[in-house]
């Protein structure tokens, strides 16, 4: 057997995995299983077929970036064109029964159905949200959080009425809601702290949701420094990556 068939049997190995999803039989693990007499020739080949689904990887992300913007300018494009369709048959063609415009063109019909959407503005309900971080962050570090019971919405509409051209009432107020999260470690809640937080909350309201994380970032000094502390829930491992230049 020749080099050249030996590349196009690893290439035809490796279109198995492929197209049995990237999951390995017994049978392929066993074909490609390394010893030491195969160890300098297939750490070679392996290593080349590598830097080749590397490139075809490379390549498939390129064209799903054309394809995205493709899709994006087309999008547009028949958007736009519907529009124009819009207002043409809006403005020039013929009404139903129903009060639907419409036109026949023969080979066709086109007409305009009415729908409602709610468009919000966003520019408002962001300016809400950064307003009242702002207040509170400005209560908590002058130690005022305390002494005020609430913010009242006059104070919303002055300041928004002041710094910005929106216009706000106190009726667009109060459709807007306030999302707050916060990460409450487990031993504050129990030693009271955090659970003054979760107690508050579920007082306010049944519509909340708990779930629990863990930082990973935040742990990995302390495992690092003594990696039994929390042997249950995390440990330090070294993942070891393969370098190819």
């Amino acid at each position: 057997m020749n080099i050249f068939q030996i590349e196009q049997n690893l290439l035809s190995l490796f279109d198995e995995i492929e197209d049995n999803g990237g999951e390995l039989t017994e049978e392929l693990e066993q074909q490609l299983s390394i010893t030491e007499e195969e160890f300098k020739d297939k750490i070679e080949k392996y290593t080349n077929v590598i830097k080749l689904i590397e490139n075809d990887l490379s390549s498939i992300k390129e064209e799903q970036a054309r394809l995205k913007q493709l899709y994006d300018r087309k999008e547009k494009t028949v958007n736009k064109l519907k529009e124009i369709i819009i207002e043409a048959v809006n403005t020039f063609g013929e009404t139903n029964k129903s009060g639907v415009k419409f036109y026949d063109y023969g080979t066709g019909k086109v007409s305009i159905r009415k729908t409602e959407a709610v468009e919000v503005n966003d520019n408002l309900v962001d300016y809400v949200k950064n307003y009242l971080g702002c207040i509170i962050t400005w209560n908590k570090q002058c130690n005022q959080l305390d002494v005020t019971d609430n913010i009242p919405l006059s104070n919303i509409i002055t300041d928004i009425s002041q710094n910005t051209d929106m216009g706000v009432s106190a009726d667009d107020l109060k459709h807007i809601d306030v999302k707050f999260e916060v990460s409450v470690p487990l031993q504050d809640i129990s030693n009271g702290t955090g659970y003054t937080v979760l107690k508050e909350i579920a007082k306010y309201s049944d519509d909340y949701k708990l779930s629990t994380s863990v930082s990973k970032s935040a742990i990995k000094p302390e495992l690092k420094e003594n990696g039994s502390c929390m042997p249950n829930l995390a440990k330090l491992v070294q993942n070891k990556s393969l370098i190819i230049k």
